[in-house]
C-alpha cells in the first residue's frame, strides 16, 4: 500500500515541494500538492509531452519519497478501523499463554516495551477491537493483568490491538517474540513483514 499526502492544499514544513518532472528531470515546486500538480501539467502541455493515466501518481509518489513526514498510509486505505477475534485468534492466544508460563512468565525489560509501544501507538495497522460483551472485555483485561502484572507503558490506554494478529497490545509489548509468535500463519507473517518495511514494526514472527 503506498503511502498518500496528508494535505494536497496545505504547504509542508519547508515552505513547498521541490520534485523532478518524471521523464525530463525539469525541476518543479509548488508551495502544496495541487499546484505543484498543475504546475506539472501545464509544463508538459506546453512541451507537447504526454500525460498518462498515471502521471498524477507518478507526481504524488516522488513527493512521498522526499517528505515522507508530509505522507501516510491512512487506516482507512489500509481497510483497517475495527478488529473482533474468532475462533482461530482465541485458540492461538491461549497457545500464547502456555508458551508464556513454559518460559517461566518472562517479560522484556521496560525500556524495550516502550520501544514496542510507542512504535505500535504509531502504526496505521492499530486497531479499535470490538467484542460481544462487557464480561468479554473483563475477562481479557483480567488476561493481560495476568501477563503484565503491575507493568504498563505510557501508551497502554491507547492501544488496543493489532489488526493483524489480533493481540492485545499492552500485553504483547512484554513477550518475548519466541513467547507470542506461536500459531503465527504465514499470512500474518506476509503482513508483518509489511508492516516492519512501512512502519517499523517489531514483531518479527
Amino acid at each position: 500500500m503506498k503511502p498518500r499526502l496528508k494535505s494536497r492544499i496545505l504547504t509542508p514544513h519547508g515552505g513547498g515541494f521541490f520534485i523532478e518532472d518524471p521523464l525530463t528531470k525539469r525541476e518543479l515546486y509548488g508551495s502544496h500538492f495541487e499546484m505543484l500538480y498543475n504546475k506539472a501539467v501545464a509544463y508538459r502541455r506546453a512541451n507537447s509531452i504526454p500525460i498518462g493515466l498515471d502521471f498524477e501518481d507518478e507526481i504524488e509518489s516522488q513527493v512521498c519519497a522526499r517528505y515522507p513526514t508530509e505522507c501516510e498510509v491512512s487506516k482507512r486505505a489500509l481497510g483497517v478501523s475495527l478488529v473482533a477475534p474468532g475462533l482461530y485468534d482465541v485458540v492461538r492466544g491461549s497457545l500464547v499463554m502456555m508458551n508464556h508460563k513454559a518460559h517461566d512468565s518472562m517479560l522484556v525489560p521496560q525500556e524495550e516495551a516502550n520501544r514496542r509501544a510507542e512504535i505500535c501507538y504509531k502504526c496505521p495497522l492499530r486497531a479499535q477491537m470490538t467484542l460481544p460483551c462487557a464480561r468479554c472485555l473483563t475477562a481479557l483485561e483480567n488476561v493481560v493483568q495476568v501477563i503484565t502484572g503491575a507493568h504498563g507503558t505510557p501508551f497502554d490506554e491507547k492501544l488496543s490491538c493489532c489488526s493483524i494478529c489480533k493481540c492485545y497490545i499492552s500485553a504483547s509489548v512484554w513477550l518475548p517474540l519466541e513467547t507470542q509468535c506461536v500459531g503465527v500463519s504465514d499470512d500474518m507473517r506476509e503482513r508483518f513483514g509489511f508492516a516492519k518495511e512501512n512502519f517499523n514494526c517489531w514483531k518479527n514472527c
